[in-house]
């Protein structure tokens, strides 16, 4: 049976230890980073090739080369890892985004692209996906962390964007954005990580004219058309 954290569990050493990456401090923070990434790699290799499900904490501790007390020393539960890999994924993501709108709002074929990637980048990590994306539903604490993920993304992805408006109009466009980024995730999620087709025809066309039309509403300032 895949054992779940108690308050028998070791608890992470670092009161600051959370998703997104660390910095080492010292021979011993050094070690304790390199044993942290070992198993998220393995994690990762795992849950994309393996599944989720079918992972356990002992494989991933077997493959990163190191024991359960080690793990449960990082991580509370496979869910806690799920939120650190979610944090890592979403650096990637930004880094998409960041490249989209690097000189202000992009063309159609832009966005068209865009998204193809970001499907494309869906399919490669689906197992990393599903497992930052499984506890969303069973626990607030996982999702208000993932929704804080999220808006950092969409404001460091879209800063080249979004910086060139005044405070104001950018909080506007920002929410507008962050919608539209909620609706693009989920889609990819049901179409691509769970697998479910949609009845409706068109349902790709429609999300690129969502951005397109969010693009052409809100014009960078001073742009020349």
């Amino acid at each position: 049976m895949e054992k779940t954290a108690t308050s028998e569990t070791p608890t992470p050493c670092d009161p600051e230890d959370g998703p997104g990456p660390k910095r080492a401090t010292g021979l011993r923070g050094e070690y304790k980073l390199q044993t942290r990434n070992r198993l998220l790699k393995a994690a990762q290799e795992l849950f994309n090739t393996v599944g989720v499900k079918e992972t356990t904490v002992d494989d991933i501790t077997r493959r990163a080369g190191t024991n359960r007390t080690t793990f449960y020393l990082h991580f509370r539960d496979k869910a806690d890892l799920g939120l650190e890999l979610a944090a890592l994924l979403n650096e990637e993501a930004t880094e998409m985004t960041q490249r989209l709108v690097r000189d202000g709002a992009p063309g159609r074929r832009a966005v068209e692209e865009w998204i193809r990637g970001a499907g494309e980048f869906c399919r490669r990590r689906r197992g990393e996906i599903a497992v930052a994306s499984e506890p969303l539903d069973r626990d607030p604490r996982y999702t208000e962390a993932h929704l804080r993920q999220m808006e950092e993304s969409v404001r460091e992805g879209f800063a080249p964007y979004l910086d060139r408006f005044a405070p104001g109009d950018r909080e506007i466009v920002a929410a507008e954005v962050m919608i539209n980024m909620i609706a693009m995730r989920r889609f990819l999620y049901i179409s691509i990580i769970q697998g479910i087709g949609f009845s409706f025809c068109g349902i790709e066309e429609a999300l690129v004219n969502s951005w397109v039309g969010l693009f052409e509403r809100h014009p960078v300032p001073g742009a020349k058309g």
